[in-house]
């Protein structure tokens, strides 16, 4: 199905009082457009671990996203948020981005 989706990256935010930096997840403005479909056992079960620990794959056309591991997905109609387990540009043609994700309980 089409989904919009927010990336979110945890980054700093300030310092406490002992000077110590703060962090937090920063939600991005600009939106990202693209399919999102759950996993199924076979698509979910590879001899690559971040692609078996993955519940859910989002594909978009926008090549130009940076994204890694380190972000996570928000989607605002539903409310949930997916931790990113792997970004994929196939074959290296820049024609779309495969990110397998987890859903964060």
């Amino acid at each position: 199905m089409m989904a919009t989706f927010f990336v979110e990256r945890y980054a700093e935010v300030g310092l406490n009082r002992l000077k110590e930096p703060i962090y937090q997840w920063q939600r991005d403005s600009d939106p990202v457009n693209g399919w999102f479909d759950m996993l199924t056992g076979d698509e979910a079960s590879s001899t690559n671990s971040f692609i078996a620990e993955s519940s859910h794959i989002f594909v978009t056309e926008d090549v130009t996203l940076d994204v890694s591991s380190q972000c996570r997905l928000y989607n605002n109609k539903s409310g949930l948020t997916f931790e990113i387990t792997y970004v994929d540009n196939p074959v290296e043609l820049d024609h779309h981005l495969e990110i397998y994700c987890k859903r964060v309980v």
